[in-house]
Parts: structure tokens; sequence; C-alpha cells
């Protein structure tokens, strides 16, 4: 099962995590200041982490996954790919990598699961991929504030209706909201997910804006359609 884009293959026969409108909108959006080290957590696929080797091409990437066939999977991504001298991918868990000496990022991007209900034993990869028992909020931004430069930037998604408790996560943890992206699938639904890039730089003002996927079933904004044009065939 191959995921083809613009400048690069996504294999995803092993990945619980399949590509989704998600991580490639995150990929294409996530508008890092600088990129000269950047870090992927729960890489999956290791589409982002290849959006962004696209994205930005002075920059090492590397790109972790708990998750050893996912790990693998990336790799092998990685080594097809038009970067392979600058993208590294590691088995292990966050919590693991983050006891390594000397990690410091520039940007980091994260697509995490969502949900905290737990799974049960006999639960299918995916289920587990997407519980957050194994990726907690505040782990998240406890690494993330330690592994981030002084002017380092941090992207990822989370549920809109999660946004209070989002933020005073992350300024427990010296982060705070630089930008804000709402999304929804068409004109007459809801926002349910949002972009958002942190910094450690406090503002009584976030910069704010909204996106609409689509206009009818299967016929993209032109917004949406101008951000992803680099990467969807």
């Amino acid at each position: 099962m191959t995921f083809r884009f613009k400048a690069f293959d996504v294999v995803q026969s092993q990945s619980a995590m399949k590509i989704g409108t998600d991580a490639v909108l995150l990929g294409a959006w996530a508008p890092f200041s600088r990129g000269e080290r950047i870090l992927d957590i729960g890489s999956g696929t290791g589409v982002l982490a290849l959006m962004m080797a696209q994205r930005f091409p002075d920059a090492q990437i590397t790109a972790i996954d708990m998750d050893k066939a996912a790990a693998k999977e990336s790799r092998q991504n990685f080594e097809q790919s038009p970067w392979s001298n600058r993208l590294v991918s590691k088995h292990c868990s966050l919590e693991e990598f983050f006891q390594q000496p000397n990690q410091e990022f520039d940007a980091i991007v994260c697509n995490p699961p969502f949900y905290s209900d737990g799974y049960a034993p006999n639960s299918s990869p995916r289920s587990k991929a997407r519980d957050t028992t194994h990726l907690r909020l505040e782990h998240l931004f406890s690494a993330a504030n330690q592994l981030l430069s002084s002017q380092g930037e941090f992207a990822l998604i989370y549920p809109l209706s999660q946004k209070e408790n989002i933020v005073r996560t992350a300024a427990e943890h010296q982060l705070f909201p630089k930008k804000i992206m709402r999304v929804r699938g068409r004109p007459h639904l809801a926002y349910k997910r949002m972009y958002v890039v942190f910094d450690r730089h406090s503002s009584k003002t976030t910069q704010e804006q909204s996106l609409t996927l689509e206009r009818d079933q299967h016929l993209r904004t032109a917004e949406y359609q101008k951000l992803v044009a680099p990467f969807y065939l």
C-alpha cells in the first residue's frame, strides 16, 4: 500500500496509523520560523518528517515512534526518498528519547493521539496508536519544553473542544500559543480541529485563522488546495 506525493512515496502497509488529512495538513501548514534541526514525535509512516525535509532543505530531521513496525517502515520510506541523508528514524518512546543527552531542536512537530479512554488488551495497533495512554499531553509538553531551543517552536493538532485544556497545559510548561488554525470539513459543519504552533514567548494576542477543506464533497476549497499543492499529486 503506497501513497504517492509529488516528491516522494510513502509505503504504509505496516504502520498502525495510515496517512490522513490531519497529518498532511499539519506538515503543509506548520509555520516554523527556522528548521535546522526538526523532531517528529510519533512519526508513524514518516510522512510529517518527509514533508519537513521537502520544506526545509537544510534541516536534519529525527523521527521517533515507539511502535517497532512503524519505525522500521518510516526508515524504509526515508531511505527511498530524495533526502535520505537528512532523515533518521528511531524506535523508542518519547521518554526513552528524552533521556538521551545533547538533544535540542528548532522545531518539533506531532500528530498526537486524541483518545484517553484506554484500550482493551486485544485492541488493534491502530486503536493503540490513537490512544493517549502512551503519549499524554502533560508528558508531551514537558518534553517539548526541554527539547526545544530558546527560539524553538512546537506544532501539533488537537480537537478544538480541548482548546482551554491544551493552552493551560502548555502554559504550565512555559509554552504559549503563537498561531492557531481552526479547521472544518465543509461550510455547514462545525470547526473540529485546531492546528497550533507554540513557542516560549507569552503574548496577549495569538494569530488565529480558519480553514474549510471542501466547498462540497470532493471539491477542495482554493485555500486548502493552495496549502497542499506542493505535496499532493
